[in-house]
């Protein structure tokens, strides 16, 4: 009897260790910090060398957003590129859309740090220009504001025409 105690045990032993176990605690999150799913989509930078655009594709990669960009200094894209790892496409900004819906990859944004507008192509066609209290405060608001305004679930904002 003490035998098939101990090989009972054993096998209970085992069972619990091969169950899936669930953890129900949230993440423990700095203070300050918040957590936004973003979908996928291909958003095109221009003026990739400015300081705002450089904060942009920055704050682009940081959410996982596949991010191409053109320059106004082409010796400088392909090192912006390697430093950031956005794609980075020479020419205008019309040769860098046609590119993308050439190879099965359209652009669903497009952010003109020249003009400081935002165009978002989804179900219609949506451009804004900057908040200007973003351009007043420097390239990192300017970043905050394009991330906060590509969100589909801040389009209701925008879509009030």
């Amino acid at each position: 009897m003490a035998d098939n105690y101990l090989e009972r045990r054993m096998e209970e032993h085992r069972a619990s260790q091969m169950a899936p176990r669930y953890n129900n605690k949230p993440a423990p999150m700095k203070p300050g910090r918040v957590i936004v799913d973003y979908p996928p989509f291909r958003t095109l930078v221009t003026a990739g060398d400015s300081p705002a655009g450089q904060a942009v594709i920055k704050s682009l990669i940081a959410i996982k957003c596949p991010v191409s960009f053109t320059v106004t200094d082409p010796t400088k894209g392909p090192a912006i590129a390697q430093a950031t790892g956005a794609r980075y496409i020479p020419g205008a900004l019309e040769s860098a859309i046609e590119w993308h819906s050439k190879h099965g990859d359209p652009v669903k944004a497009v952010i003109n740090t020249v003009e400081n507008t935002l165009t978002i192509d989804d179900d219609r066609t949506l451009s804004l220009p900057f908040h200007p209290d973003a351009v007043k405060s420097g390239p990192d608001a300017i970043a905050s504001w394009c991330v906060f305004a590509l969100h589909p679930a801040n389009r209701w904002l925008f879509n009030r025409g």
